[in-house]
């Protein structure tokens, strides 16, 4: 877990499950966040904790350690979270510009590629031009929804990390059934929920079903054909 995880976890209100998480200061330090945040929703750490956590052979340490949602769900989830949502609405009218691929790179050797499937009417997701498969069940992700979220990136002067201005506003280019449309991102304080606009202001809707939110840098050309 980073800084930017720590108030992503403040705007949703959900338990959270990580493995450990930045410790550098100044101001990296998750669990201190967590305080300063007023963060009241419950979280499990590994790096604490081996309920439900195990490790496995296929990767290498640290990135091998999993955990049992199933058993999260029904030994640790004592917690009513606020119910917090993007709006979807199954009547949305999506109208915008085509979108059958879509493309872009947080650095040279992680390109994300999303490629429109009529039939399925989902963006299958790919990572360096190699389809990113469930291993649980060896299907391609594919989502309903993409959101591309443009946030201000900065590095912290004395340590790796790279922190993101969440708590402000942006601009954002949204991809639903082959479909562009832009407008903007804004959350008004560490407590609001992100919401997404159109280019008129007003909070667009999308049509319900798997979302997934990028996070990218102010500058970061996406690619639509």
């Amino acid at each position: 877990a980073r800084k930017q995880h720590i108030f992503l976890w403040k705007e949703w209100d959900y338990p959270y499950v990580f493995y450990g998480g930045s410790n550098a200061t100044p101001g990296q330090v998750i669990y201190e966040l967590m305080k300063q945040l007023g963060t009241t929703a419950p979280h499990l750490d590994g790096t604490k904790t081996s309920v439900s956590f195990t490790r496995a052979s296929d990767r290498s340490a640290p990135h091998n350690a999993y955990t049992d949602l199933k058993f999260i769900i029904e030994n640790a989830y004592d917690y009513t979270p606020r119910q917090r949502s993007i709006y979807f609405d199954n009547d949305a009218v999506i109208e915008g510009s085509p979108a059958n691929e879509i493309s872009f790179t947080y650095r040279s050797d992680n390109n994300v590629k999303y490629v429109y499937n009529s039939e399925t009417q989902k963006f299958d997701r790919s990572i360096n031009d190699t389809p990113m498969m469930d291993a649980e069940n060896d299907q391609q992700l594919a989502v309903k929804n993409i959101i591309v979220q443009h946030a201000n990136h900065f590095k912290v002067k004395g340590t790796p990390y790279t922190n993101i201005d969440l708590v402000d506003s942006g601009a954002a280019e949204y991809f639903t059934n082959g479909i562009m449309r832009t407008g903007t991102w804004e959350r008004k304080s560490k407590d609001s929920l992100t919401i997404y606009y159109d280019v008129n202001g007003k909070e667009i809707s999308f049509s319900p079903g798997v979302t997934f939110i990028q996070i990218v840098r102010t500058n970061t050309p996406i690619s639509v054909k």
